[in-house]
């Protein structure tokens, strides 16, 4: 684990490299980065849909990221440091935070057995395809990872996460990756699929007027994030109220405004 002055280091280099980007991205280039993300990312979630539609719901991508983060920065972890740290957060209750446990028990993407030394104490590990899950989201985060792995298609996972979470870490322990301080991003963000509704609705986007965008239509936009009418429906209606989209009620192409354009380039 990185002492304090290596955790203070971290910090303060993430928030030089934020400062940095935000002044000195195009708002050409950062809306490439983002179809670059997106393009990349709907081959991966498409793989299964019912998985990352859950936990691209907000509250269980910073539990899920945790768990990762905790494998592989701690000899010996156990879930009980990451529940004590997670509640602090309270973003979802304990019998929601022990369902998800089984969730990803049941899918096989987390082992969990009792401590020898003390049977209350529950130690655990991630398999193989939570690892390779993980690995693969990664890469569509970043556009040096996707170069990195061109050049060395042999490179080996566990390696690459243990150095990516050893950081990181930082970033889900501190706080730091706290998207509810964009303002209205809880419409989407705290629902499932809400990452890649946004980014669904940005990436398909066709100009009609200076303030206007067409995007994709609703079946669509179902069919790409893997949820039903209605849970878009209620999504877009509150879209609406803030002036992200219009005409929500409709069951044709989604309308987005300029706001909503500026919305996603923050988030």
């Amino acid at each position: 684990m990185p002492n304090f002055k290596e955790v203070e280091n971290i910090k303060n280099e993430i928030k030089d490299n934020i400062f940095y980007f935000e002044n000195t991205l195009s708002k050409e280039l950062l809306d490439d980065l983002i179809l670059k993300h997106y393009q990349v990312l709907t081959g991966v979630y498409s793989e299964n849909k019912f998985f990352y539609k859950s936990i691209f719901k907000h509250s269980r991508f910073i539990l899920v990221s945790m768990i990762v983060a905790e494998y592989y920065v701690n000899e010996k972890p156990r879930l009980i440091d990451i529940s004590k740290r997670y509640s602090s957060l309270k973003l979802m209750s304990k019998n929601s935070v022990s369902t998800f446990y089984s969730f990803l028990v049941v899918t096989g993407r987390l082992k969990i057995w009792k401590s020898t030394l003390d049977a209350r104490r529950l130690k655990f590990s991630i398999t193989n395809k939570a690892k390779k899950e993980a690995y693969d989201l990664i890469i569509t985060m970043n556009t040096s990872f996707q170069s990195s792995l061109k050049e060395n298609p042999d490179i080996n996972v566990d390696d690459f996460l243990s150095s990516f979470f050893k950081r990181f870490h930082i970033i889900i322990n501190e706080n730091m990756l706290n998207f509810e301080e964009i303002e209205h991003a809880d419409i989407f963000i705290h629902k499932d699929a809400g990452h890649m509704i946004i980014l669904s609705l940005f990436c398909n986007k066709q100009n009609l007027t200076n303030e206007v965008y067409e995007s994709m239509p609703l079946k669509d936009l179902m069919g790409n994030c893997g949820v039903s009418r209605s849970h878009l429906k209620k999504i877009l209606q509150h879209a609406e109220a803030v002036g992200f989209v219009e005409n929500a009620s409709k069951e044709s192409n989604i309308y987005i405004t300029e706001r909503f354009l500026d919305f996603t380039r923050s988030y």
